[in-house]
């Protein structure tokens, strides 16, 4: 069934000009454990790979709440570059583990991403700014990593408290003004000689 949902997620992202579709694995359950799940993901990514490249859409792999990046990083290193790649969720990252720390590993296969910020307590979806996330640090990470495409914010008015919708939607505009902006500017710079 998750094969058939993904196959038509592919089918959607085709048809409105995208070239991403994300999905989630279960990376953070008991490592003794992930030998048996990887057998399946495999299993599912091998049946997906047809179908998205059929359609030139390449998949992306997100990190999860507390995820330890290791059955991310496994799986990245099976497939290529051109069919999979990583999805880095900022928020997920605040959680448990060190931040974006393991996105500088992987930074090479970052194709996607989800900008949000939390107190590092819970997944809150909040505006950028707004928590505990590194974001000069993180923004340096995705200006030399693979990433090209646009800021992408996954943010939520309810979960962050807003009842003004008005509100909600400028500061979440001028927080990706922001991130923009230091983006320009660190891939402008370059890297520190």
């Amino acid at each position: 069934a998750g094969v058939e949902l993904v196959k038509n997620r592919i089918l959607m992202t085709a048809r409105l000009g995208g070239d991403v579709t994300i999905v989630h694995i279960p990376t953070t359950e008991p490592k003794e454990g992930r030998p048996a799940r990887m057998v399946q993901i495999r299993k599912s990514l091998d049946a997906l790979q047809p179908i998205a490249r059929s359609y030139q859409i390449r998949l992306a792999v997100e990190n999860m709440d507390r995820d330890d990046f290791e059955m991310l990083e496994t799986i990245l290193g099976e497939y290529e570059p051109g069919y999979l790649g990583l999805c880095y969720d900022s928020g997920h990252a605040n959680l448990g583990e060190p931040g974006f720390e393991h996105l500088i590993r992987l930074k090479n296969r970052l194709i996607a991403i989800h900008l949000h910020d939390n107190d590092g307590m819970s997944d809150q979806h909040n505006i950028p700014f707004t928590g505990t996330v590194d974001w000069p640090g993180l923004i340096e990470v995705i200006a030399s990593s693979s990433y090209t495409q646009c800021i992408n914010l996954e943010v939520g008015m309810r979960k962050a408290g807003y009842t003004d919708e008005g509100g909600f939607l400028r500061q979440s505009y001028q927080a990706g003004e922001k991130l923009t902006a230091m983006l320009c500017a660190w891939r402008e710079k370059g890297p520190p000689s």
